[in-house]
């Protein structure tokens, strides 16, 4: 109407024209008002909504921030080690869902960031509402942080103190073993006398628990002054209770032996030579094994022996060490007592050589077996190997040709990647025939069969890839 209007009263000076053209610029007036007018109320109905909807945000928002605070106001402080473990677990789930809560409240604050730069008229409240919920989420994430430090400094102290515990538990129990003097189940004074031995060592031995707790306890006092009542307690609690079941022990072995030193100086003397002298029969049956398998078993029972065999050259030492008080106590039988010594380690000493040379032929043995097991291990795996490389099938067309040569490159850089294997069993070979192994023979032929096997792998890689290479010439000609 306006293009119509403007056209009829273009050029005209006619009165009514002109009050017609009047007319038309106050309808085009009125029609940009209106305009206004709509963009207005659009503008304040869609501020509107967005002040809704981020009011209705900022409340969810709010809700997940009282329930963190809820939780986190909560003071709690476990008894024990299960507690500990069970609290930093809960902890760790409440930060997980904290996260996850975070991203809530994040977008909330955005979303009131952005109406009040945007210039919102309601910009003032959005604006204290986002500082109060930002401040809230700082408040509690930090208080967060906070109990996770706490939470795992409870979680060190239980640790601490049940381990405490249970070395006291531990002590307790040896006390009456160590208060205990008739060991009721040993029959002569040499039995008693190893029993004790055992003992002393499982005390010795268990001492590292002492010396880690008074470690942890220094750790712990660096990182928590205000725990040294408590954790000093505990750990001079302990070292007392070890010290008074070393000496106990100390003073059982006294009471028990020192009486009765010569007894168990001959008993342990007839006992290590009845050993070495059944050690010396099982060494003349000289068991072969027959297999690697087998080998294995005798290499570990070999093993066993020779960790007997350093204890027992031990307890020579020990009996050396009790010549000294004997001789005060029998000078005249000294030097019958010193023969039975020197004649047990003359015995110890004449093994030696037997069991290192048993060594050395179950270690050659099971180099051997060990060759050939590898040796048919290879050919197995080149036996597997040979089907796809020997395949007669070249690909009907010319996507099948390339997916059979991309396999056939596969295998080749699988045969070149196991190639250092090949080599390294038949340098094991060749190595058992240097030594003039008494199988030479049958090892210089297992390398040639294995040698010959691998190159004709290697060949019918080789023949494959010149087939496919001309399928594929093939193909693309047609």
């Amino acid at each position: 109407m306006r293009l119509m209007g403007d056209r009829v009263t273009q050029d005209q000076t006619d009165p009514q024209y002109l009050f017609l053209k009047q007319r038309l610029d106050g309808l085009q007036e009125g029609w940009e008002e209106l305009h206004r007018m709509w963009d207005n109320r659009q503008n304040m109905l869609s501020q509107a909504l967005n002040l809704q909807m981020f009011l209705r945000d900022a409340k969810q928002a709010e809700v997940l921030l009282s329930q963190q605070e809820n939780y986190l106001t909560k003071e709690e402080s476990p008894t024990s080690l299960e507690q500990a473990e069970n609290l930093l677990k809960r902890h760790n789930d409440f930060l997980t869902t904290l996260d996850a809560s975070d991203e809530k409240i994040r977008a909330v604050i955005v979303f009131g960031d952005q109406l009040c730069d945007e210039g919102h008229y309601a910009a003032d409240r959005i604006h204290k509402k986002v500082s109060n919920i930002q401040e809230r989420r700082n408040a509690n994430r930090e208080k967060a942080a906070s109990l996770t430090d706490k939470f795992k400094e409870m979680l060190q102290l239980q640790q601490f103190l049940s381990d405490c515990e249970e070395l006291r538990e531990w002590i307790e129990e040896k006390m009456i073993r160590a208060q205990d003097e008739t060991y009721r189940d040993a029959k002569t004074i040499h039995s008693k006398f190893l029993r004790h031995q055992a003992f002393e060592a499982e005390i010795q031995s268990n001492k590292e628990r002492l010396e880690q707790l008074q470690e942890a306890c220094v750790r712990l006092l660096a990182e928590k002054p205000e725990l040294s009542t408590v954790v000093d307690t505990h750990v001079g609690e302990l070292t007392a209770q070890w010290q008074d079941l070393e000496e106990t022990t100390k003073e059982k072995g006294q009471k028990l032996f020192d009486a009765n030193r010569q007894a168990i100086y001959v008993q342990t003397c007839q006992d290590m030579d009845e050993w070495v002298e059944a050690l010396e029969k099982q060494i003349e049956l000289d068991h072969s094994g027959q297999d690697l398998t087998t080998v294995n078993v005798l290499m570990q029972k070999h093993q066993l022996i020779e960790n007997e065999m350093l204890k027992r050259s031990q307890q020579v030492c020990q009996l050396q060490a009790m010549e000294p008080q004997l001789e005060e106590l029998h000078p005249e039988e000294i030097e019958e007592i010193k023969a039975h010594r020197l004649t047990l380690e003359e015995k110890f000493n004449r093994l030696q050589g037997p069991l290192e040379q048993r060594r050395r032929q179950l270690e050659r043995k099971k180099e051997a077996f060990q060759f050939l097991r590898d040796v048919e291990d290879e050919k197995l795996w080149i036996a597997d190997r040979q089907p796809m490389a020997r395949s007669p099938m070249l690909g009907d067309n010319l996507y099948e040709c390339h997916r059979f040569q991309k396999k056939n490159q596969s295998l080749r850089s699988e045969i070149e990647n196991h190639e250092p294997w090949i080599q390294s069993v038949c340098a094991n070979g060749r190595k058992l025939i240097e030594e003039n192994h008494e199988n030479a023979p049958e090892f210089e032929e297992k390398i040639d069969e294995l040698l010959q096997a691998w190159q004709g792998l290697k060949n019918d890689v080789d023949k494959r890839c010149r087939k496919l290479a001309d399928s594929e010439r093939a193909h693309q000609v047609h």
